[in-house]
C-alpha cells in the first residue's frame, strides 16, 4: 500500500493489512495512491518478547520518559534508534526501530493484542521525527481552513482548541483539516499545512492542504482579546508544541531552523478567550485583515 501525505510517499506492507494483522482507519484510504518510489517505509517484524528483552540491555539509553501508564525508552543501536514501551511489570508492550537514515520505521512487535490499532497510533508519534528529513515539521495543534487561509490553533490539551475550531466550523464555515496535529511543509516557497491521518482523539482529518496564514495560541481567560506576538514570544509560546526527537541534537536544531523560517513568514497571535463563539468572532476580525 502506497500513501501520499504532504507530497511525501509512504509504503506499508499490505500483506499485513490483508491478513488483519494491522488495521488502519477507513478514512486513511483517502491518502492511497498507485505504486511510486517510497520516501519512507513502514515494516513489521515479529520478534518474541523474551528474545527482545534479552537484547535490550546491550544498547544504551539516550532518552526516556513516561507516557500514561507506561515507561518509554529510546536506545541507540548500530542500525538506528530503538523505541521501547514498558508496562509496570517491566514487560515490553511495544517496540520499533527507527532506521539510521530516517527512511524507515520497523515495528519489531506489538504485544498489546489490539490488532495493530496501537501500532497505528505509535507510528503517528514516531513519524514526525522521520519527516524532518523531508523538511516537514509537525506541530501539536489543530489545522483549519477559513476563506482559503490556513490557521493553526495551538494550546495545551484540555484548553479548548477543538471547541474553538468547532466555533469556526459552525459559524464561519471553517474546515477542520486536522483536529490535533498540523503537518507543515513548504510548497513552492510557501509554508503549507497538510492533512494527515493521525489526529489524536479528535477523529477529525481530511486529505487537503492550505497555505498557512496564521498561528494562534489559545489561553483561557475571563475576557476575549487577541494580540500579535513578537517572533521571540511566538517561539517561546510554541516550543513545547513542536514534535522533535529530543535525543538528537542535530535533528532538534533542524526542526528549530524550520520553525524559525515559519515565524519569519507567518504571524503568531495570542488569543485570550472564554469557551464561547464570541472568541472566534474576536479572532476572525484579525484574520480578515491578513
Amino acid at each position: 500500500m502506497y500513501l501520499k501525505i504532504a507530497d511525501i510517499v509512504f509504503h506499508y506492507d499490505s500483506r499485513l493489512i490483508s491478513k488483519n494483522i494491522f488495521q488502519i482507519p477507513y478514512k486513511y484510504n483517502a491518502f492511497c495512491i498507485s505504486n511510486q518510489n517510497a520516501d519512507i517505509r513502514f515494516r513489521f517484524y515479529f520478534i518474541k518478547r523474551e528474545n527482545l528483552q534479552n537484547w535490550i540491555p546491550d544498547f544504551p539509553i539516550i532518552y526516556s520518559g513516561k507516557m500514561f501508564s507506561v515507561h518509554y525508552e529510546f536506545r541507540k543501536c548500530k542500525k538506528g534508534i530503538l523505541y521501547i514501551l514498558w508496562n509496570k511489570k517491566k514487560e515490553i508492550v511495544f517496540s520499533t526501530l527507527i532506521w539510521h537514515n530516517w527512511k524507515a520505521i520497523i515495528v519489531l512487535n506489538d504485544y498489546t493484542k489490539t490488532h495493530g490499532i496501537f501500532t497505528f497510533e505509535m507510528l503517528g508519534r514516531l513519524l514526525p521525527f522521520c519527516l524532518l528529513q523531508k523538511e516537514a515539521l509537525v506541530i501539536h495543534g489543530a489545522l483549519m481552513e477559513y476563506d482559503g487561509k490556513g490557521i493553526i490553533l495551538s494550546a495545551p490539551s484540555g484548553t479548548g482548541k477543538s471547541t474553538h475550531a468547532h466555533f469556526w466550523r459552525d459559524n464561519y464555515r471553517g474546515l477542520i483539516i486536522n483536529g490535533d496535529r498540523s503537518l507543515c511543509r513548504k510548497k513552492n516557497g510557501i509554508w503549507t499545512g497538510y492533512g494527515m491521518p493521525w489526529c489524536g482523539s479528535s477523529g477529525e482529518y481530511i486529505n487537503r492542504d492550505v497555505p498557512i496564514r496564521a498561528i494562534v495560541v489559545l489561553q483561557q481567560a475571563e475576557e476575549n482579546e487577541v494580540r500579535l506576538l513578537t517572533p521571540l514570544e511566538g517561539f517561546q509560546r510554541m516550543y513545547e508544541n513542536l514534535v522533535l526527537p529530543q535525543w538528537d541534537k542535530d535533528k532538534v536544531n533542524q526542526g528549530l531552523d524550520l520553525f524559525d523560517d515559519m515565524l519569519a513568514n507567518i504571524p503568531v497571535y495570542l488569543l485570550k478567550c472564554r469557551p464561547e463563539a464570541e472568541a472566534a468572532a474576536v479572532l476572525k476580525r484579525e484574520i480578515d485583515k491578513l
